[in-house]
């Protein structure tokens, strides 16, 4: 999860300015370390091939795991928990 998820609309409404210090702090959805992107940015990042340029993931510098940094949009969510819940049941419909 994130404490603050970057979006375009986010981002887009800052100016230059704004947006150099703009410095998100995220938690990582694997263990929790708390963690700056810019953090990531300048450590375990510069072990990718894209050297910290990635607008969608940031690494963990705890665990390694590559957090995203959009999140899905509500309605689509929405739709995939009910498609996970029609499958859940059908399973267990099938099970009995």
């Amino acid at each position: 999860g994130l404490l603050r998820t970057l979006s375009a609309s986010s981002i887009c409404c800052r100016s230059k300015t704004q947006m150099k210090h703009y410095d998100p702090q995220i938690i990582c959805s694997l263990c929790g370390f708390r963690f700056f992107l810019s953090e990531a940015r300048t450590t375990v990042c510069q072990s990718c091939p894209l050297h910290g340029k990635c607008a969608v993931l940031a690494k963990c510098p705890n665990c390694g795991y590559e957090n995203p940094l959009v999140s899905a949009p509500s309605w689509l969510t929405g739709i995939l928990s009910r498609i996970g819940g029609w499958i859940s049941r059908k399973r267990s419909d099938l099970g009995t």
